[in-house]
């Protein structure tokens, strides 16, 4: 043993302990692991311990306490494993924060990054309603204004910011098949407010834009010399 050891041995205590750790009995970072300046570099206490006594440590791999106690040495009270299991051990003993899953990797998620960014980009055109694309991808409209307005999936980036949804949304061109579905829906009986709920736009600008259209055409027919009438900019503020 050279004088590295043995003075690396003298600051461990093998014997206060009642359930076998070497406690280390000197520097610690934050209480929690004790460190050593060995060889010209500063690391953790029980790696030294490790390497005197076991060997190196893999490449890419990490030391886990067995005991749960940071500033044990004892090698016997230590395994190798990976970050990812350092994580999961640490998170099993009430330590640290346990994160919250992203994306698909989420147990709940029922769309995918790229359906994400498909909604996203198709609300900022326009030309379709939340409540169609809740329709198209199996979901509610309230999940789809979620998606679509930043409030999950926030990690994952889009096309389109959220000013140009509203600038869209705003600046929608509507055709008179469009207009047409509103009336439709309301000689069916809907109210105002649930067309616009059903399209995401507001009840006065439905009701403006039945009125108009019905004005238009009187028979409730659609005549051909308005083919643009009603592809008017409306401000669904």
């Amino acid at each position: 043993m050279d004088r590295r050891e043995q003075l690396f041995w003298k600051k461990v205590d093998k014997i206060s302990h009642p359930n076998g750790c070497w406690l280390w009995m000197n520097e610690t970072c934050g209480k929690t692991h004790g460190t050593v300046n060995y060889k010209g570099y500063r690391t953790g206490a029980h790696r030294i311990a490790w390497i005197l006594t076991k060997g190196p440590i893999p490449e890419g791999k990490v030391l886990m306490h067995a005991c749960d106690n940071g500033i044990c040495v004892n090698p016997d009270h230590l395994k190798i494993g990976t970050q990812h299991d350092n994580m999961l051990d640490m998170w099993a003993k009430g330590r640290g924060k346990n994160p919250v899953l992203k994306g698909e990797k989420h147990g709940m998620a029922q769309v995918t990054a790229e359906q994400v960014i498909e909604i996203r980009n198709s609300y900022a055109t326009g030309t379709i309603s939340q409540q169609a694309l809740a329709d198209r991808y199996g979901l509610g409209q309230t999940q789809v204004g979620r998606i679509i307005h930043g409030e999950t999936w926030k990690h994952l980036p889009s096309m389109a910011s959220v000013k140009t949804f509203n600038r869209a949304r705003r600046q929608r061109i509507y055709t008179d098949e469009f207009v047409k579905e509103l009336v439709n829906l309301r000689q069916q009986g809907m109210s105002l407010v649930d067309v616009g709920a059903k399209h995401n736009i507001r009840f006065d600008t439905v009701s403006k834009m039945v009125k108009r259209y019905l004005k238009e055409h009187p028979d409730g027919t659609h005549n051909p010399q308005h083919g643009q009438g009603m592809a008017q900019r409306q401000h669904d503020h």
